[in-house]
């Protein structure tokens, strides 16, 4: 099926200069040949920047496709399934040679696009906490690419996957499985603007939907085939539109009558572009809900995916601690050393830790994934900022050179500090977390079972991502419940500094029962009272103490890495109750900050994943 078809040819619009011709096709050779834009581009514009790469840099895409099968099938070759492309897509070492990859070069030069389609479309789509580990690897490379490559497409086609008919399904799967790309316009991820206009005028007829006017930004690059976008459908005579935001799929290539779309520097132009009914995704006027499920998996898998990149900061900044540290780090001190180190290290596995529970829930507790994403959209971007504070002094004024790791470094910190608030937002995700914490609070808290084991095991077999399942509201919270049961666990095994901690974060979750219990079940200014945000916070920080807790105790059980060790679940319960306030989180001792600095430069050094969630060495 043709996404869209156009019934008046759309109106010449000057081209810039360099620009290809929208009929000329773009080879391979043309992609990886594009000029740098520079590092410094605003994150709207990712989607038009060239990545500077070396000659692996597409090879390396190339495998993480191949992981992303061997992770669904159970195959395992050379390459490790989980972690993809091996130390040069973790360190970005490529970055520095001045050889360009097109980040908008579309699934096909990468072939990422198999990654992205479900098993039952012909893809390797099956679970979300897999999905993010094959992918992690691009992002470990370079943030930009990843986000142009692989999230954006990923986000739009989820649009499809989740609400398409049969028809769209097998076009959108067929373009991504042919090395095609879809774009996204006005997505989940843009906070306070999803249902923006930006001068599209979009009228309801006999025939279809009529466009007309600019749609921007257009991200997933400039070969994208069609665009997914929101917009609002005005009447017109004698018809009348759905209200609220309907889903459109249009087609962005040549069709029998003219072009669906002009592609501009800042969006697609639309000149009296008719597409047919059938480009409606979902029931027309029913895009908030459909917004709201996909946000589900991009809440969770999108943040997930941003840790690859924080994991690559970190590495280059221990390396250069190992190596060369510098007159900054010799300013420093060995205690503020250890502590920056030990900070950055426990916010990174604290926040992945959340995570890869809400990703692995998908599958296992569809019916708590709404609650859950909005966390992992909130916490792991603050996290991810606290733990590029720590390291920034670790590097100092060397992160403006243009040799070594420093110009990575800086590269990876600046688009991540840009795109990890907005995806999709930490506003977003409180808004659409509070309005269930009222009911939880009356019936969930204190009287729910803890979660399962195997929503925290590492392997194992889980049931895949289905989108039938995924509710919009959560009525039943059994990560929360870890917090307390796992008290009068740590005070058997004689761990009393860890008891203490879980004693305090039990009462702190019992302080925001309360202060939700007072609400009312339903009320649409819950978001306007600040104390209500407050508490909101506060509840999903609690959400990312009883993930580690749930992490350490499997690992315990295993024997599986450092989130086995009491340290390291002590000290992330210590830095997770000073944001929180609580009286029983002191400072971290030295010798605690020491034993993790040492823990972090052991990974480095052995070339270990970071991850809470594996503690193979990276192949």
């Amino acid at each position: 099926m043709t996404p869209g078809r156009t019934t008046a040819a759309a109106r010449v619009v000057p081209r810039r200069p360099d620009a290809p011709h929208p009929s000329t096709p773009r080879t391979d050779t043309d992609a990886r040949t594009s000029t740098s834009t520079g590092s410094g581009t605003d994150a709207r514009t990712d989607a038009r920047t060239s990545i500077g790469t070396d000659a692996r840099s597409d090879a390396d895409a190339r495998t993480v496709a191949r992981s992303g099968t061997d992770a669904h099938t159970g195959a395992r070759t050379g390459t490790d399934a989980r972690t993809g492309s091996g130390t040069d897509a973790r360190t970005g070492s490529g970055a520095r040679t001045g050889t360009s990859t097109s980040a908008g070069a579309g699934t096909g030069a990468t072939g990422l696009g198999s990654v992205l389609v479900p098993v039952v479309l012909g893809g390797v789509l099956d679970r979300a906490d897999i999905l993010v580990e094959s992918l992690r690897p691009v992002f470990r490379h370079d943030v930009t690419a990843g986000m142009a490559l692989a999230a954006a497409p990923l986000t739009a086609a989820l649009h499809v996957w989740c609400a398409g008919s049969p028809q769209q399904q097998r076009h959108v799967a067929d373009l991504l499985l042919q090395g095609g790309s879809l774009a996204l316009s006005r997505g989940p991820h843009t906070v306070g603007q999803v249902f923006a206009t930006d001068g599209l005028h979009t009228r309801q007829t006999r025939d279809g939907y009529l466009l007309d006017g600019t749609r921007t930004p257009l991200t997933a690059g400039p070969e994208a085939a069609a665009l997914l976008l929101y917009t609002t459908v005005a009447p017109s005579r004698g018809v009348t539109a759905p209200g609220g935001a309907t889903v459109l799929l249009a087609g962005l290539g040549a069709v029998p009558h003219g072009r669906a779309g002009l592609r501009l520097p800042d969006g697609v132009r639309f000149t009296r572009c008719l597409l047919p009914p059938a480009a409606a995704v979902a029931e027309p006027g029913r895009g908030t809900a459909l917004f709201l499920r996909t946000l589900q998996v991009t809440g969770t898998v999108v943040p997930a995916l941003l840790l690859g990149t924080a994991d690559s900061c970190l590495r280059l900044a221990l390396r250069r601690l190992t190596g060369a540290p510098g007159p900054a780090v010799g300013r420093m001190g060995s205690r503020d050393v250890a502590r920056a180190v030990a900070g950055a290290f426990l916010d990174l596995t604290a926040a992945d830790a959340l995570a890869t529970t809400a990703a692995r829930a998908l599958g296992v507790l569809p019916g708590e994934s709404a609650v859950l994403s909005a966390a992992v959209s909130c916490v792991v971007p603050m996290l991810i900022e606290d733990a590029l504070q720590d390291l920034g002094p670790l590097l100092g004024a060397r992160a403006l050179w243009r040799d070594g790791d420093e110009p990575h470094f800086a590269h990876q910190a600046h688009h991540l500090r840009a795109l990890a608030p907005r995806w999709p937002g930490a506003f977003t995700g409180r808004a659409i977390a509070l309005p269930h914490l009222p009911f939880l609070a009356r019936h969930a808290w204190f009287n729910t079972s803890p979660a399962p084991a195997r929503l925290f095991a590492t392997g194992g077999d889980l049931p895949g991502l289905a989108w039938q399942r995924l509710v919009p509201f959560s009525r039943t919270d059994s990560l929360s419940a870890v917090l307390p049961a796992a008290g009068g666990r740590a005070r058997a095994a004689g761990h009393d500094e860890l008891a203490r901690l879980i004693t305090a974060f039990t009462a702190e979750l019992d302080r925001v029962r309360r202060h939700f219990a007072r609400l009312p079940l339903t009320d649409p200014s819950l978001t306007s009272d600040p104390r209500n945000l407050a508490m909101t916070d506060r509840y999903m920080l609690l959400l990312t103490a009883a993930a580690c807790l749930g992490r350490h105790q499997e690992a315990s059980r295993t024997g599986q890495g450092h989130v086995a060790d009491t340290v390291w679940i002590t000290a992330t319960l210590r830095r997770l109750g000073r944001r929180l306030g609580l009286g029983a989180a002191s400072a971290s001792p030295a010798a605690e900050n020491r034993h993790i600095h040492d823990e972090a430069l052991r990974h480095c050094a052995a070339d270990e994943d970071f991850g809470v969630h594996r503690a193979a060495p990276v192949a």
